[in-house]
């Protein structure tokens, strides 16, 4: 259980906050923009022990453009550290503009987190912190976790889509892991073709083909849609999804989450889904 955790919105405002950035994920996906920008955690890199805390920003570097709305899911291993407080970086804090942070826990271990300028014109000029977290280890935590970018959604000054050209998942490592962190365990992504509307093919590995690994569906609410096969016996490949639900009927449109898990760890991905 996190401890002095933001208290994200609740009923209306998380659901018209859905249906502002699924719009502008589906926007990300097929309009084009003035500039790139690249986003990523600072530091990258943190060694910790059982029961510490600390902290790590999501920073953009500078770009061309200034930013209006921020859009991130993160994933991490909530079995060995715990979100214990999310707040706004301190582009927005600072920027004098009226904004909308909202922090909400998907499903453990999976983060939305969201900001955005509201008056006409406002906007944030990069580079600066986006988003402002504090970890704590559990106490019995032992291991390595990938704080995972798990997708990015941003618009520029004008409200248009904002191409992110690249961004770097944060790392975590706990005690003295002998961790190779240039080279994840687990990994899915990325689908082709993405955005889809028939089947997409969703690339994976994991480290060691004779465990039982699963992959799930999930929608933004973190409703499970769909089990995917992975194929046995295999240690990367391809994933398949025909878009259609556990009931055979054709999923919704929107943005959708992959996560493939099992003992040796999990990962995430984003696609989204036109019909």
């Amino acid at each position: 259980m996190r401890r002095n955790a933001r208290t994200p919105p609740r009923g209306g405002a998380v659901a018209a906050w859905r249906y502002v950035l699924v719009g502008a994920a589906f926007l990300a996906a097929g309009a084009p923009a003035a500039a790139d920008t690249d986003v990523f955690f600072a530091p990258g890199l943190v060694q910790v022990n059982p029961g510490d805390e600390f902290e790590m920003g999501f920073r953009v570097a500078a770009g061309d453009d200034s930013i209006c709305l921020t859009q991130l899911y993160m994933s991490f291993d909530h079995t060995l550290v715990e979100l214990v407080e999310a707040s706004e970086g301190s582009l927005y804090a600072n920027c004098g503009w009226q904004t909308f942070p909202v922090e909400e826990e998907v499903e453990p271990g999976l983060w939305h987190l969201a900001n955005t300028t509201f008056t006409p014109g406002s906007h944030i000029a990069p580079p600066g912190e986006l988003f402002h977290f504090r970890f704590e280890v559990l106490p019995d935590a032992s291991g390595y976790t990938p704080v995972h970018v798990v997708s990015v959604v941003m618009t520029d000054i004008r409200r248009d889509p904002l191409p992110v050209a690249s961004y770097q998942d944060g790392h975590i490592l706990i005690g003295d892991t002998g961790v190779d962190v240039g080279l994840p365990a687990v990994s899915v992504g990325p689908a082709a073709p993405n955005p889809f509307a028939g089947e997409t093919a969703i690339a994976f590995s994991v480290p060691d083909a004779d465990e039982t690994w699963t992959a799930d569906v999930y929608d933004l609410s973190g409703r499970r849609i769909r089990r995917l096969e992975v194929p046995p016996g295999a240690r990367g490949g391809e994933i398949r999804w025909d878009g259609r639900n556990e009931r055979g009927g054709i999923a919704a449109s929107g943005v959708y989450f992959v996560r493939l898990s099992g003992s040796g760890g999990f990962a995430q991905t984003r696609i989204v889904k036109l019909n």
